[in-house]
């Protein structure tokens, strides 16, 4: 079983920081001033419900992700350019 896990190592390691990644960003989509359940959180994403839900999620907090992502990724990139 450890030879698998050293063979597959650089998988295991994406797939953790994958899933990492993606359960921040589901926790920082719902979490916040107004709070969303599960029902609720699907419904915004599937562009049903409340259309204040829907403007909350799609046009202030997602903008905010995606560019902290996109900073985030320019951030290391650029250190890893100066090494």
């Amino acid at each position: 079983m450890r030879t698998i896990f050293l063979k597959h190592r650089l998988i295991w390691v994406i797939l953790l920081l994958t899933s990492a990644l993606v359960i921040t960003l589901l926790l920082s989509l719902s979490q916040g001033e107004v709070t969303f359940n599960i029902s609720e959180f699907y419904q915004v994403l599937t562009h049903q419900g409340d259309l204040i839900k829907q403007t909350i999620i799609w046009d202030l907090r997602l903008p905010h992700i995606v560019t902290a992502l996109i900073v985030g990724a320019a951030l290391g990139m650029s250190s890893a350019l100066l090494e």
